[in-house]
Protein backbone atom coordinates (compact mmCIF):
# COMPACT_ATOMS: atom_id res chain seq x y z
CA UNK A 1 0.00 0.00 0.00
CA UNK A 2 0.94 3.72 -0.82
CA UNK A 3 0.37 6.91 1.06
CA UNK A 4 -1.03 8.92 -1.81
CA UNK A 5 0.79 11.73 -0.97
CA UNK A 6 4.27 10.18 -0.21
CA UNK A 7 7.41 11.64 -1.89
CA UNK A 8 7.38 8.78 -4.54
CA UNK A 9 3.58 8.72 -5.60
CA UNK A 10 3.49 10.57 -8.45
CA UNK A 11 1.13 13.95 -8.03
CA UNK A 12 -2.35 13.81 -9.16
CA UNK A 13 -2.53 9.80 -8.54
CA UNK A 14 -5.92 8.36 -7.76
CA UNK A 15 -6.78 6.18 -5.27
CA UNK A 16 -6.95 2.43 -6.89
CA UNK A 17 -5.54 -0.84 -6.51
CA UNK A 18 -2.70 -1.09 -9.33
CA UNK A 19 -1.71 -3.98 -11.56
CA UNK A 20 1.64 -4.60 -11.38
CA UNK A 21 3.54 -6.50 -14.25
CA UNK A 22 7.10 -8.09 -13.72
CA UNK A 23 9.94 -6.99 -16.27
CA UNK A 24 13.03 -7.70 -16.62
CA UNK A 25 14.09 -3.95 -16.66
CA UNK A 26 11.96 -0.94 -15.56
CA UNK A 27 14.00 1.22 -17.75
CA UNK A 28 14.33 -0.58 -21.04
CA UNK A 29 10.61 -1.25 -21.18
CA UNK A 30 9.55 2.38 -20.85
CA UNK A 31 11.84 3.09 -22.89
CA UNK A 32 9.89 1.45 -25.31
CA UNK A 33 6.14 2.09 -24.54
CA UNK A 34 6.26 5.33 -26.33
CA UNK A 35 7.26 4.00 -29.74
CA UNK A 36 4.09 1.66 -29.38
CA UNK A 37 1.86 4.14 -28.73
CA UNK A 38 1.77 3.90 -24.99
CA UNK A 39 3.14 6.72 -22.08
CA UNK A 40 5.11 6.12 -18.73
CA UNK A 41 6.67 8.35 -15.91
CA UNK A 42 9.90 7.66 -15.00
CA UNK A 43 11.38 4.76 -13.21
CA UNK A 44 12.11 5.29 -9.22
CA UNK A 45 13.24 2.73 -6.61
CA UNK A 46 11.03 1.09 -3.92
CA UNK A 47 13.77 1.26 -0.79
CA UNK A 48 15.52 -1.80 -1.87
CA UNK A 49 12.56 -3.83 -2.69
CA UNK A 50 12.63 -3.28 -6.35
CA UNK A 51 12.20 -0.55 -9.23
CA UNK A 52 8.91 0.71 -10.85
CA UNK A 53 7.15 2.50 -13.44
CA UNK A 54 3.76 4.20 -13.91
CA UNK A 55 2.77 3.19 -17.79
CA UNK A 56 -0.40 4.36 -19.61
CA UNK A 57 -1.26 1.92 -22.53
CA UNK A 58 -2.80 3.40 -25.73
CA UNK A 59 -6.10 4.05 -24.42
CA UNK A 60 -4.83 5.81 -21.19
CA UNK A 61 -5.21 2.71 -18.77
CA UNK A 62 -2.41 2.96 -15.47
CA UNK A 63 -1.06 -0.24 -15.42
CA UNK A 64 3.05 -0.77 -13.16
CA UNK A 65 5.93 -2.34 -14.34
CA UNK A 66 8.09 -4.10 -11.03
CA UNK A 67 11.68 -4.82 -12.07
CA UNK A 68 12.30 -7.14 -8.72
CA UNK A 69 15.20 -6.98 -6.40
CA UNK A 70 14.36 -8.20 -3.27
CA UNK A 71 10.54 -8.69 -3.58
CA UNK A 72 9.32 -11.18 -6.29
CA UNK A 73 5.74 -10.14 -5.75
CA UNK A 74 2.36 -12.27 -5.04
CA UNK A 75 3.17 -16.20 -4.10
CA UNK A 76 -0.42 -16.56 -2.65
CA UNK A 77 -2.89 -19.32 -3.49
CA UNK A 78 -4.95 -17.69 -5.47
CA UNK A 79 -7.87 -19.97 -4.77
CA UNK A 80 -7.94 -19.06 -1.40
CA UNK A 81 -10.76 -16.23 -0.06
CA UNK A 82 -9.43 -12.99 -0.41
CA UNK A 83 -6.49 -13.38 -2.60
CA UNK A 84 -6.08 -11.42 -6.11
CA UNK A 85 -6.88 -14.05 -8.84
CA UNK A 86 -7.08 -12.02 -11.91
CA UNK A 87 -6.61 -8.91 -13.87
CA UNK A 88 -8.60 -7.24 -16.36
CA UNK A 89 -7.96 -4.26 -18.79
CA UNK A 90 -11.02 -2.37 -19.60
CA UNK A 91 -10.36 -0.49 -22.90
CA UNK A 92 -12.14 1.50 -25.36
CA UNK A 93 -9.64 -0.37 -28.07
CA UNK A 94 -9.31 -4.16 -28.06
CA UNK A 95 -7.64 -4.41 -30.80
CA UNK A 96 -4.60 -1.61 -30.76
CA UNK A 97 -4.33 -2.64 -27.25
CA UNK A 98 -3.72 -6.36 -27.45
CA UNK A 99 -1.01 -5.35 -30.44
CA UNK A 100 0.47 -3.26 -27.38
CA UNK A 101 0.29 -5.80 -24.62
CA UNK A 102 1.48 -8.41 -26.87
CA UNK A 103 4.97 -6.37 -28.17
CA UNK A 104 5.37 -4.73 -25.13
CA UNK A 105 5.27 -8.25 -23.20
CA UNK A 106 5.81 -11.23 -24.97
CA UNK A 107 2.11 -12.37 -24.48
CA UNK A 108 0.03 -14.12 -27.23
CA UNK A 109 -3.26 -13.44 -26.90
CA UNK A 110 -6.86 -15.35 -27.75
CA UNK A 111 -10.34 -14.04 -28.46
CA UNK A 112 -13.57 -15.78 -28.04
CA UNK A 113 -17.18 -15.29 -26.68
CA UNK A 114 -17.92 -15.09 -23.33
CA UNK A 115 -21.40 -14.86 -22.71
CA UNK A 116 -22.56 -11.83 -24.72
CA UNK A 117 -19.25 -10.22 -25.00
CA UNK A 118 -16.44 -10.63 -26.76
CA UNK A 119 -13.27 -11.73 -24.40
CA UNK A 120 -9.33 -11.46 -24.96
CA UNK A 121 -6.74 -13.69 -22.97
CA UNK A 122 -3.46 -13.16 -22.72
CA UNK A 123 -0.92 -16.11 -22.11
CA UNK A 124 2.99 -15.69 -20.96
CA UNK A 125 4.54 -19.37 -22.72
CA UNK A 126 0.70 -20.61 -22.62
CA UNK A 127 -0.18 -19.61 -18.71
CA UNK A 128 -3.28 -17.23 -18.63
CA UNK A 129 -1.64 -14.26 -17.36
CA UNK A 130 -4.35 -11.77 -17.48
CA UNK A 131 -7.62 -10.52 -20.10
CA UNK A 132 -8.99 -7.55 -21.58
CA UNK A 133 -12.43 -6.79 -22.69
CA UNK A 134 -14.61 -3.69 -24.17
CA UNK A 135 -15.64 -1.09 -22.12
CA UNK A 136 -19.29 -0.86 -24.09
CA UNK A 137 -19.58 -4.39 -23.09
CA UNK A 138 -18.03 -4.45 -19.93
CA UNK A 139 -21.08 -2.89 -17.34
CA UNK A 140 -23.56 -1.64 -20.25
CA UNK A 141 -25.83 -1.12 -17.84
CA UNK A 142 -23.77 1.27 -16.35
CA UNK A 143 -22.70 2.84 -19.63
CA UNK A 144 -18.75 3.29 -21.43
CA UNK A 145 -16.60 2.53 -18.55
CA UNK A 146 -13.19 4.20 -18.59
CA UNK A 147 -10.19 2.61 -19.77
CA UNK A 148 -8.56 0.91 -16.60
CA UNK A 149 -6.77 -2.25 -14.88
CA UNK A 150 -9.46 -3.92 -12.17
CA UNK A 151 -8.14 -6.51 -10.32
CA UNK A 152 -10.42 -9.50 -9.13
CA UNK A 153 -10.81 -11.14 -5.26
CA UNK A 154 -10.92 -15.10 -4.76
CA UNK A 155 -14.89 -14.69 -2.81
CA UNK A 156 -16.34 -18.14 -0.93
CA UNK A 157 -19.65 -15.94 -1.72
CA UNK A 158 -20.28 -13.25 -4.18
CA UNK A 159 -23.63 -11.93 -2.58
CA UNK A 160 -22.07 -12.10 0.86
CA UNK A 161 -19.24 -10.20 -0.42
CA UNK A 162 -21.40 -7.34 -1.76
CA UNK A 163 -23.39 -7.40 1.67
CA UNK A 164 -20.92 -7.25 3.55
CA UNK A 165 -18.95 -4.39 1.42
CA UNK A 166 -22.30 -2.40 1.32
CA UNK A 167 -21.98 -3.03 5.56
CA UNK A 168 -18.59 -1.10 5.80
CA UNK A 169 -19.54 1.62 4.01
CA UNK A 170 -18.61 0.75 0.71
CA UNK A 171 -20.78 0.44 -2.99
CA UNK A 172 -21.85 -2.16 -5.30
CA UNK A 173 -20.80 -0.43 -8.51
CA UNK A 174 -21.65 -4.17 -10.54
CA UNK A 175 -24.35 -6.12 -9.39
CA UNK A 176 -23.53 -10.14 -8.86
CA UNK A 177 -23.12 -11.34 -12.43
CA UNK A 178 -22.99 -15.03 -13.21
CA UNK A 179 -20.49 -15.53 -15.88
CA UNK A 180 -21.26 -19.31 -17.37
CA UNK A 181 -18.72 -21.66 -16.39
CA UNK A 182 -16.39 -18.93 -14.38
CA UNK A 183 -18.39 -18.06 -11.88
CA UNK A 184 -20.59 -15.09 -10.45
CA UNK A 185 -18.60 -11.94 -9.88
CA UNK A 186 -19.57 -8.49 -8.66
CA UNK A 187 -17.93 -4.61 -8.38
CA UNK A 188 -17.12 -3.16 -5.41
CA UNK A 189 -15.94 0.33 -4.41
CA UNK A 190 -14.11 0.85 -1.06
CA UNK A 191 -15.61 3.65 0.71
CA UNK A 192 -12.74 5.81 -0.35
CA UNK A 193 -13.96 5.20 -3.95
CA UNK A 194 -11.30 2.49 -4.65
CA UNK A 195 -12.67 0.17 -7.50
CA UNK A 196 -11.94 -3.98 -7.24
CA UNK A 197 -13.96 -6.72 -8.34
CA UNK A 198 -14.54 -10.32 -6.38
CA UNK A 199 -15.13 -13.74 -7.94
CA UNK A 200 -17.01 -16.91 -6.47
CA UNK A 201 -15.30 -19.09 -9.13
CA UNK A 202 -17.30 -22.65 -9.98
CA UNK A 203 -16.08 -25.36 -7.84
CA UNK A 204 -14.66 -28.27 -10.64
Amino acid sequence: MFDLHGPNTPPGTRAHIGVMIKVDSADSTTARIGSLGGNSKRPFDVMQQGRMAVCYDRSGAEFDVWQSMNMNGTEVDNTKHGAASWHECVTTDVEANTQFYCKLFGWTSETQMMGAMLYTTFYLAEAPVAGMVSASDFSPDEGEAPPHWGTYFTVDDAYVAAATAQSHGGTVSIPVTEIPGIGKFCGIESPQGVPFYVMQYVME
